[in-house]
């Protein structure tokens, strides 16, 4: 047996602190740099009244955000991450 990871699709309601999730950001403005055009992953270690206010342990052992704020002009996405045990070859 080998293990998959796989990143699924998530919204607000389907995670939980201790999950590991993945935050993506993005706008359409050409005025902002990366500030709003990023991805995170880590740890959710709280979990806010939405999105903008969880926050993550990421990789590299920071906290921070999981997604920022960026009303009309763009997105946010999240995904969790889940082991998947599959047959080996």
């Amino acid at each position: 047996m080998t293990t998959e990871l796989l990143w699924i699709d998530s919204n607000y309601d389907e995670i939980n602190v201790g999950d590991y999730v993945k935050g993506l950001t993005g706008t359409y403005s050409q005025k902002h740099g990366e500030e709003y055009n990023y991805v995170v992953e880590g740890t959710l270690t709280f979990k806010g009244d939405n999105l903008y206010n969880c926050k993550i342990l990421d990789t590299e052992g920071g906290e921070r955000h999981l997604c920022t704020f960026v009303g009309t002009s763009g997105w946010n996405d999240v995904y969790k991450l889940r082991e998947r045990e599959s047959e080996g070859k």
